[in-house]
């Protein structure tokens, strides 16, 4: 990092240049362009360590995202457990957690199979002309053997413990305008070449109207539009599953990304699936309502444990 080798002391001028310099970067970051190794990334920025402790990525038969909802279990898409239409088998499936950076050996990287897993039985694809919809694009996966709890890999806390309540934090949310995270391991090309990320990727994004988020009838209210402000900021088919963040809290998941034709020009958003309306199916109300610190709020305590005599 750019402050590495640095003597600074506690709230001396350097240090406080440097801590504006963060949070201007964390509020400020998509308003620049990735270049450097950034730029081969479809938008966004690296993950940081420990920043997304209940992320993780689904490997084996098909790359996708998910979200720990307990160290026994993790949620992630239906679609993500289907290949050719069939399903896959469950110890086909690695999940990985604890690292930001799949090539990385460290002790804080946690691997283990799956169990079995629960697909919402309302589940459906539906092929298109040029693209598939799904509907109920929900499931959760039971861990062969559990994550144990680290600095770097928790499960998701969730605002609310039902879906009324998550409302709530979904109406205020919409009411501030409020910034929303996109995560995943996704493609980091835009080519027909497909090539996954070792690493985390995050792209800031703002939620659409409604009125501009073209959603199966079924599915409104389960599912939310959004773009990016960054030039080319968006998720890729390896993003699905992966966490989705507003206000600072985890609230839903990737799902994929939804063309429209406005005054005659193709616009893209990016469709997210959100937790609440399966709280009760998938029994996700016992997971806390414990804050998920904000990436602003995250880089100023990374800061001041640097910084601290």
């Amino acid at each position: 990092m750019f402050w590495h080798g640095n003597t600074c002391q506690l709230f001396n001028s350097r240090c406080f240049v440097n801590l504006l310099f963060i949070l201007c970067m964390s509020t400020c970051s998509r308003l620049v362009k990735a270049d450097g190794e950034g730029g081969k990334v479809i938008g966004g920025r690296d993950a940081m360590r420990g920043e997304f402790p209940a992320t993780v990525v689904l490997s084996g038969a098909k790359r996708c995202g998910g979200t720990i909802i307990s160290l026994s279990k993790i949620i992630s898409a239906a679609r993500c457990f289907f290949v050719d239409a069939k399903p896959v088998a469950s110890v086909n499936v690695i999940v990985t957690a604890g690292v930001v950076n799949l090539q990385t050996k460290t002790p804080e990287k946690q691997e283990t199979h799956l169990e079995k897993y629960h697909v919402h039985e309302k589940y459906k694809s539906v092929k298109e002309t040029y693209t598939v919809s799904t509907l109920y694009d929900v499931a959760v996966g039971h861990l062969k053997t559990p994550f144990y709890n680290s600095e770097v890999v928790k499960p998701a806390v969730l605002p609310a413990d039902d879906w009324e309540g998550m409302k709530k934090i979904m109406n205020e949310i919409n009411a501030t305008n409020a910034g929303c995270l996109a995560t995943g391991f996704g493609g980091i090309t835009a080519d027909s070449q497909r090539v996954d990320s070792d690493v985390l990727k995050v792209v800031e994004v703002y939620m659409a109207p409604d009125k501009v988020c073209d959603v199966v009838d079924d599915m409104v209210g389960h599912e939310i539009c959004a773009s990016s402000p960054q030039d080319g900021g968006r998720t890729t088919p390896g993003d699905t599953g992966s966490s989705f963040l507003c206000g600072g809290y985890i609230i839903g998941m990737v799902k994929g990304r939804v063309k429209l034709i406005q005054d005659g020009k193709d616009v893209h958003f990016m469709a997210f699936t959100l937790f609440g309306p399966y709280m009760e199916y998938f029994e996700l109300g016992d997971m806390g309502s414990t804050f998920q610190l904000h990436p602003a709020i995250f880089l100023f305590l990374l800061f001041i444990s640097f910084c601290w005599p």
